[in-house]
């Protein structure tokens, strides 16, 4: 699996990808297993975009699927995005009933594992339910026969996640929503901290917001020349400049190519 440039890429085009944020990681390995990886303590806007990732779900043309909920490293629910995350699955009832032919749940131990097995206590799932304490046995249940691999790549996924300092993550899933359209002191606000506090995190990390940034638009370009026939000009505009001159130049210096040269080079 590879990671996906944003959000929406990820809605756009699921299959082979994950999307990774602060508290989680939603994936989709292949055509008949998807899941999410939760850990410490999600909280409402975590769930939000959570729930914006799985619309990939229910889009026309999806075939039938198992999926896994490994939430053994959470350590406490958050009962505000506990309950939106509730609302949203039973407003997908039908979609979901249809399209998940079952699902796992990994759970965490103590009061934790309580509560999240209380989930689907209180949801009452429209497809067969069953809960374990570790992610190969709940991949065997769901019919995989490379469950051990399978296990090790999601494994790798929430490692790849929290190598990061959580900041960064925060701020790198912030950036890709706002291509372009923020500035130090927004990212701070978003972050809920202040600009200093923000600038001092990114030099502890090696890093700046201008090099996150110029990265983020770097990524979402990659996609949209990729996967679009988009011409160059809205290429530009999409990933925030005004200026095709300008966008030409970005992204020559960050990938020693003109964007032309980059599409035609990686659609052969």
């Amino acid at each position: 699996m590879e990671s996906a440039a944003s959000l929406n890429d990820y809605v756009a085009m699921p299959v082979g990808r994950y999307l990774l944020g602060s508290t989680y990681a939603v994936w989709w390995h292949s055509v008949r297993l998807n899941g999410i990886v939760f850990w410490e303590r999600p909280e409402h806007e975590h769930i939000q975009r959570v729930t914006r990732a799985l619309d990939a779900e229910v889009r026309p043309g999806v075939a039938p699927h198992a999926s896994l909920i490994d939430a053994r490293r959470v350590r406490a629910v958050d009962l505000g995005a506990f309950n939106m995350l509730s609302r949203y699955v039973n407003e997908r009832r039908e979609a979901f009933a249809r399209l998940v032919t079952r699902q796992a749940l990994v759970r965490p131990g103590g009061l934790a594992g309580a509560a999240v097995a209380g989930f689907y206590a209180v949801l009452a799932p429209s497809y067969p339910v069953s809960v374990f304490t570790e992610p190969e046995a709940a991949l065997e249940w769901l019919g995989l026969e490379d469950a051990r691999r399978v296990a090790r790549e999601v494994d790798a996924i929430y490692e790849l996640a929290t190598s990061s300092p959580s900041v960064i993550v925060l701020l790198r899933a912030h950036l890709d929503q706002r291509l372009g359209a923020s500035n130090l002191e927004d990212a701070a606000h978003a972050l809920d901290m202040s600009t200093r506090q923000l600038q001092r995190r990114l030099l502890d990390a090696r890093t700046s917001f201008q090099r996150e940034d110029r990265a983020a638009r770097v990524r979402a370009a990659k996609t949209l020349l990729l996967e679009t026939n988009y011409d160059i000009k809205r290429v530009a505009i999409e990933v925030g400049f005004a200026s095709l001159q300008h966008f030409g130049a970005f992204f020559r210096k960050a990938t020693l190519e003109t964007p032309s040269q980059w599409r035609a080079r990686h659609r052969r």
